[in-house]
C-alpha cells in the first residue's frame, strides 16, 4: 500500500485543528521529507534527495513506511523537535508514528491503519482522514495551510466522547452528603445534550433533582444536587447515550456510578483545596481536606493519606488544624508537572471515636511540566575496569520518562569498532531507571560504549537531556560477592553536626541503582527521616539529602540493608550502621518557611502581612508562631526583636500602629515550639493605606479645580488624563527633578510635585488607586 508514499503524516493548519486539546498552543505542519520536497521548498533537503523521487525506492530510506516533518509554523520555516506523532484509528488504537528529532523530522517503519485515523502531534490532534485514500499529503497540505490548496480535505469528528473520570469515583464510601458531582470527559460535550433525561441521580428516596453547571468548550461537568443527600445511603449515577459531543457523536455506552454517603457522625470530607478536578496546581501546593466533624488528630498521618506514586517522590508533612477542621498534606519535594495526581484519605477517627467509611479520593492534575527530564547517575561509572561480564548497564534521572518512549534498544552497547551487543533496555516502575541488560556474556576485555538512542521524554513530551555516552572495560572474572558498605561522610561517630548536614554512604563497587532508594535510610530513635538519595557518578558513594531539617542535640542512624543489589545482582555482605550526633548550638531545625507572600494596607496605619504555612518535622502546622521583621530600609531588619507576632497556625497577621504613609520592608519568620526559627530573608516593600481625603487631596484640590472650576472640587486626580504621567520614558520614582511623573506640566504655572507628594502618590497608586 505504501510502496511509493514518501509522507503519510497530516498537517494541522488552525483551521483544521479539533478541540480534543487545546492545553498546547502549538500549529504543527507535516511535509514530506526525502525526495518529495516541493520546488523552492526547503531548498537544502531537495538538493540532498535530488534524484530520489520515492523513499522506500532510496537506498537510505529502504524501511520507511511513512516519513515527514514537523513544524511550528504555517510557512514551513521554524522545525518542531521532539513531539509524538501517533495514528489513532476509531477503534481506539494508537499506532507511533514516530518522534520529529532537531530538524523536524520523523520516520517510521510501522504500517499505519486503514480506515478512518486522526493524528496526534505532541498534545494536538488534527481531522479525520481516509487512508489509503488520503495518503499523499504534499496534493493539500502545503506551506501556508490549507487555503486555496486544491483536494483540501474536510475533515470530521466521527470518535464518541467518553468518561475520563467522575468525583466520587464508582465504587467511593464515605461521600459527604452535600456533595459535588464532578464528571470530566474526554472532549467536551454538547451543553444541550445534557439534561434530566440523559443525567440522573437515583437514592433510596427516588430521584434526585441536579442542577447542570456546563461550560461550553469545557470537558467537565459539575452536578450539583438540589438537597442533601441521606447518610449512610446508597446512590446512583446514570449517563445515557443521548450524551452528545459538538459533533453530534453520542456516548459509545451508557454509564453508571455507584457510591455511598457517610452515616451520621462518621468522618467524611465536604471540600478541598484544590477543588477537585483542578488543573495547574502549583509545584509547592499544600493540599488541604476539609472534614466533618471534628477528627482526632493521631488519625491523621502516613497511614491514613495516600499520594499516588508519581506524585509523591519522598514522602510528605502531615497535619491537622483543628480550627480549620482540615486534613492538611505537604510534599516535601515539589509536585511533578504536567501529571494526574490523587491523594486517598482513609481511616479517619472523629474526636468521638467513630471510623471513617470507606475512602474518599482527591483528584487534581499539576501545572504544565515544561522541564526536561536530566539523568543523574550512570553504572558502570564511566572509566570503570574489570566490570563483571554479567554486569547491569543503568542510566538514572530526576524525573520519570514515558514508557512509551522506550524502546527494547533504548540503550545501546558497543564495541569500540561499533559491533552491537545483543541486549534489552526496560523502565522501572518509577520510570526513573533505564537498565540494559545483556542476552549474553559482556566479551571479557573489550571496552564497551554505552549510548542512548532513544527519543526519550517525560509524560509531558519534554526531550530528556541527552546524556554523554560513556564507556567501561569489561574483566575476565565473574561478580560473586556483594557490595559493602565501606562508611560514611561526614565520619561514623561525628558530633555536633550541622543540621542541615549532606551525607555521603561509601559503598565499595556500583549498586543497582533501582534497590539505592529503598536499601538506604537515615533514621533517629527508629523513626525514619525523608530523604532524597542519588548516586555519584565515578565517586563511590550514595549522596543522602534529608528533605527536613534535623533535629538538634539527636543521634542519627544510618542503615544499609541487605536489600542493597549490585550490578550482578549480588546482595549486600554485611548490613552496614553508622551514627552521629547534630549540634546543640546554632539553628536547630527550624520550620521549613517560604517567608512572606503578600504585604497589603489595612487601612491608615495597619498593614496585612500573609504567608503559606510552614513545615516542621516535630511540630504541628498548628502550633507554628510566625514573627514580622519591619526596617524602614532593606535588609536593616533586627531579628532579634520582632514588630510583631502572630497567634499559633495563623496564616497573616497585622501590624499596626504605623505611620501615615510610610513604607517597610518586611520579612517574615517562622518559629517551632522548641524556639527554632527559620532564616529566610524574603522581603516585601509595604505600606498602610494612604487616606486621600487626609494625605492626597489637599495638594491635588488646588492642582485640579486650577484646571476643572468647581466640577473638580472633589480633588480627584485624574492620572489617566496625562499621558505624560503614563507614557514618558522618564518615570523616576523619588526623585522631582528627574522624573516627568511628577510635572503638574500641562497646568501653566503650577509648581513640580514636592518629594513628600510623590511618596503618596506612589503608595496611593500602587494600592489601587487607578482601579476605581
Amino acid at each position: 500500500m505504501f510502496d511509493t508514499i514518501c509522507s503519510m503524516l497530516v498537517g494541522m493548519p488552525p483551521a483544521s485543528l479539533i478541540r480534543l486539546s487545546p492545553v498546547f498552543p502549538m500549529l504543527a505542519l507535516a511535509f514530506m521529507s526525502a525526495g518529495c520536497a516541493l520546488d523552492g521548498y526547503h531548498e537544502d533537503l531537495t538538493a540532498v534527495h535530488q534524484g530520489t523521487p520515492g523513499c522506500l525506492d532510496a537506498a537510505c530510506h529502504p524501511g520507511f513506511t511513512s516519513a515527514g516533518t514537523v513544524f511550528r509554523d504555517l510557512d514551513g520555516f521554524e522545525p518542531a523537535e521532539g513531539l509524538e506523532v501517533v495514528a489513532l484509528d476509531l477503534g481506539g488504537g494508537e499506532t507511533q508514528v514516530g518522534w520529529s528529532g532537531a530538524t523536524g523530522l520523523f520516520y517510521s517503519e510501522q504500517a499505519l491503519p486503514q480506515g478512518s485515523v486522526a493524528f496526534r502531534i505532541g498534545s494536538e490532534y488534527s481531522l479525520v482522514h481516509s487512508l489509503p485514500d488520503q495518503a499523499e499529503c504534499n496534493l493539500c497540505h502545503r506551506p501556508g495551510g490549507l487555503e486555496g490548496a486544491e483536494g483540501t480535505l474536510v475533515g470530521t469528528d466521527v470518535f464518541a466522547p467518553s468518561l475520563a473520570g467522575a468525583s466520587p469515583a464508582d465504587g467511593d464510601q464515605g461521600v459527604a452528603l452535600d456533595l459535588e458531582l464532578v464528571l470530566r470527559f474526554v472532549e467536551p460535550l454538547d451543553p444541550a445534550s445534557i439534561s434530566a433525561s440523559t443525567v440522573r441521580l437515583d437514592g433510596p428516596e427516588g430521584g434526585v433533582g441536579l442542577q447542570i453547571q456546563a461550560l461550553e468548550g469545557s470537558p467537565t461537568v459539575v452536578l450539583l444536587p438540589d438537597r442533601e443527600l441521606s447518610a449512610g445511603a446508597e446512590y446512583r449515577l446514570t449517563l445515557e447515550r443521548g450524551l452528545v459531543d459538538d459533533a453530534g457523536n453520542s456516548l459509545a455506552a451508557q454509564v453508571q456510578l455507584g457510591f455511598e454517603t457517610a452515616s451520621e457522625g462518621r468522618p467524611r470530607v465536604v471540600g478541598s483545596e484544590p477543588a477537585q478536578g483542578a488543573s495547574e496546581v502549583g509545584p509547592d501546593a499544600l493540599l488541604r481536606l476539609y472534614v466533618e466533624p471534628a477528627l482526632d488528630p493521631s488519625s491523621v498521618g502516613e497511614h491514613s493519606l495516600v499520594l499516588s506514586d508519581s506524585c509523591d517522590l519522598a514522602g510528605f508533612a502531615a497535619d491537622y488544624d483543628s480550627e480549620l477542621g482540615a486534613v492538611e498534606l505537604q510534599p516535601l519535594l515539589p509536585l511533578p508537572g504536567g501529571l494526574t495526581c490523587s491523594l486517598t484519605v482513609s481511616d479517619l477517627v472523629s474526636a468521638d471515636g467513630a471510623v471513617q467509611e470507606g475512602s474518599w479520593t482527591l483528584g487534581f492534575s499539576t501545572w504544565p511540566d515544561g522541564t526536561a527530564p536530566s539523568p543523574l547517575s550512570r553504572v558502570p561509572a564511566p572509566g570503570s575496569v574489570g566490570v563483571s561480564p554479567d554486569a547491569l548497564v543503568q542510566l538514572a534521572f530526576d524525573e520519570a520518562l514515558d514508557p512509551a518512549t522506550i524502546a527494547d534498544d533504548a540503550l545501546q552497547v558497543t564495541t569500540l569498532d561499533g559491533e552491537l551487543q545483543a541486549g534489552s533496555s526496560a523502565l522501572d516502575e518509577t520510570g526513573r531507571f533505564l537498565s540494559w541488560r545483556s542476552s549474553q556474556d559482556l566479551p571479557a576485555g573489550e571496552l564497551l560504549l554505552v549510548e542512548l538512542v532513544a527519543a526519550a521524554a517525560d509524560a509531558a513530551g519534554n526531550p530528556a537531556v541527552q546524556p554523554a555516552p560513556w564507556s567501561f572495560r569489561v574483566g575476565s572474572a565473574y561478580d560473586l560477592s556483594g557490595p559493602r558498605a565501606l562508611g560514611l561522610d561526614p565520619a561514623s561517630g561525628s558530633v555536633d553536626l550541622p543540621v542541615d548536614v549532606v551525607l555521603a554512604v561509601l559503598l565499595s563497587e556500583d549498586p543497582d541503582l533501582e534497590t539505592v532508594a529503598g536499601a538506604i535510610s537515615l533514621q533517629a530513635d527508629g523513626v525514619v527521616v525523608p530523604c532524597w538519595s542519588s548516586w555519584l557518578d565515578g565517586e563511590d558513594s550514595v549522596e543522602l539529602v534529608p528533605l527536613v531539617p534535623l533535629q538538634g542535640s539527636t543521634l542519627y542512624d544510618v542503615i544499609v540493608d541487605s536489600s542493597l543489589l549490585d550490578l550482578s545482582g549480588n546482595a549486600l555482605e554485611e548490613q552496614g550502621e553508622f551514627r552521629f550526633t547534630t549540634s546543640s548550638t546554632g539553628d536547630a531545625g527550624g520550620p521549613i518557611f517560604e517567608g512572606v507572600a503578600a504585604v497589603d494596607g489595612l487601612d491608615v496605619s495597619t498593614m496585612l502581612l500573609s504567608w503559606s504555612p510552614a513545615i516542621d518535622f516535630e511540630t504541628p502546622a498548628s502550633d507554628i508562631v510566625y514573627h514580622a521583621f519591619l526596617a524602614d530600609t532593606s535588609g536593616a531588619q533586627d531579628f532579634d526583636a520582632p514588630s510583631a507576632s502572630s497567634d499559633p497556625g495563623a496564616a497573616e497577621l497585622e501590624v499596626g500602629d504605623l505611620e501615615q504613609a510610610s513604607s517597610w520592608y518586611v520579612v517574615v519568620r517562622a518559629e517551632d515550639t522548641d524556639g527554632n526559627q527559620d532564616d529566610n530573608t524574603v522581603e516585601l516593600l509595604g505600606s498602610p493605606m494612604v487616606s486621600f481625603s487626609e494625605l492626597v487631596h489637599p495638594f491635588v484640590l488646588a492642582l485640579c479645580s486650577s484646571c476643572h472650576g468647581d466640577s473638580r472640587a472633589y480633588g480627584s486626580l485624574n492620572i489617566d488624563h496625562h499621558d505624560t504621567f503614563l507614557e514618558s520614558d522618564s518615570v523616576v520614582p523619588y526623585d522631582s527633578a528627574a522624573s516627568s511623573f511628577l510635572t503638574k506640566g500641562p497646568h501653566y504655572g503650577s509648581a513640580w510635585f514636592t518629594d513628600e507628594q510623590l511618596t503618596l502618590l506612589i503608595i496611593w497608586i500602587d494600592q489601587g488607586a487607578l482601579d476605581n
